[in-house]
């Protein structure tokens, strides 16, 4: 009787824990390329490397169920680069706000506040933020986060289009896609966000309160049996000077903002998948008269076969005048690729990409990549 209340004793031990951590998942994955780079730049040499290209991250998610169909969700993902180990830099901030007055060029009394960041990193950073929320989902009701979230306009259309993005091929900066932190390439942080799906209509939403007029991205998207269509866009708020009193002539640097607002579109035919984005962006938003307003373009058509997808991309940047020196900074990309599935988590991969311009700020690449995904 002894023995058997041990054994028990021993069994509840292990198997409590295991009950209280059943509702969390941690994964993440592993990917390394070895790429050729051949800039496009006068003189410049081409080189071997060994990369991770930031595809590779680590994290932890958990949900409880809280009854009357809700469920409490938490998440916290990180970067970190499989080829060594070094994710890059976590940077820091501090913010200081100064204001001077003047007359504007009819001699009237104008005020200008003018906001400063001064920032700071630390190199040599294992893990740096993904995605970290907390949230509630409510069944037919939607999911509520906070935190720094997936942007919209990244996650609609985007990044989902680009099977070879966080690689060397990738589409987004190399002319195919906006990149940075408010195009394909970042998470917004410090935010509050919503997202919902209704039928085949799929709405998303996120804003961050702290700046003027807040920041936001939000994303509608339609889906039904073999096609989708959507439209996203994105706003980082007011930066920068903003004017008070009697209107004048403002400094450049009023209203210094990002906004995009792209359409976006698949269509499935069996082994067939045909992709399309639009990106209409606005660099320096209701400020700077000068300001170039690029629109971006993505073609994308992918082949399934079995195990294998073969990949064709084209990409158009048209920079709306902007150069360098003499030279247009209107950009071409194409990429030619595959995918070979090994199994649901490990693949491998390779390919080429050619990006150029006038002002040859592209490159030619040609790689071969292994990735593994665990959960």
């Amino acid at each position: 009787m002894k023995k058997n209340l041990i054994a028990l004793a021993v069994s509840a031990a292990f198997v409590v824990p295991a009950m209280s951590q059943a509702d969390t998942t941690v994964y993440g994955l592993a990917q390394v390329e070895l790429a050729n780079h051949s800039p496009e730049a006068d003189g410049a040499k081409s080189y071997l490397d060994a990369v991770d290209n930031a595809n590779g991250r680590v994290g932890v998610k958990a949900s409880e169920d809280l009854g009357n169909g809700w469920s409490g969700l938490a998440k916290f993902e990180f970067k970190a680069d499989t080829a060594d180990g070094d994710s890059g830099s976590q940077g820091c901030s501090a913010t200081s706000t100064s204001t001077t007055t003047g007359t504007d060029s009819t001699g009237a009394a104008i005020t200008a506040t003018t906001t400063t960041t001064t920032s700071c990193s630390v190199t040599n950073v294992s893990l740096t933020p993904r995605e970290t929320m907390v949230g509630l989902k409510g069944k037919g009701v939607g999911q509520f986060e906070l935190g720094r979230l997936k942007s919209p306009y990244k996650y609609s259309g985007g990044v989902k289009y680009d099977p070879f993005v966080a690689t060397t091929l990738e589409a987004r900066g190399k002319g195919g896609m906006s990149g940075g932190e408010y195009g394909q390439s970042g998470f917004l942080s410090e935010t509050i966000g919503y997202r919902g799906k209704f039928g085949p209509v799929k709405v998303q939403f996120v804003y961050g309160p702290q700046t003027n007029d807040g920041r936001y991205s939000l994303s509608v998207d339609y889906s039904q049996n073999n096609f989708e269509v959507g439209l996203a866009t994105i706003d980082e708020g007011d930066r920068g000077a903003k004017m008070s009193g009697t209107a004048g002539t403002l400094p450049t640097t009023a209203y210094s903002t990002y906004s995009s607002t792209k359409v976006f579109g698949k269509y499935n035919m069996g082994m067939h998948t045909i992709l399309a984005q639009y990106e209409m962006t606005d660099p320096a938003a209701n400020g700077a008269s000068a300001a170039n307003k690029p629109t971006i373009m993505f073609l994308g058509y992918q082949l399934a076969m079995g195990k294998n997808t073969f990949v064709f991309e084209y990409g158009n940047t048209n920079a709306d005048g902007a150069k360098v020196g003499t030279k247009s900074l209107d950009t071409t990309m194409l990429v030619l690729g595959a995918i070979h599935k090994m199994s649901k988590t490990t693949r491998v991969f390779g390919g080429f990409r050619n990006t150029t311009n006038d002002a040859k700020t592209g490159e030619q690449v040609i790689t071969v990549g292994m990735r593994k995904d665990f959960k």
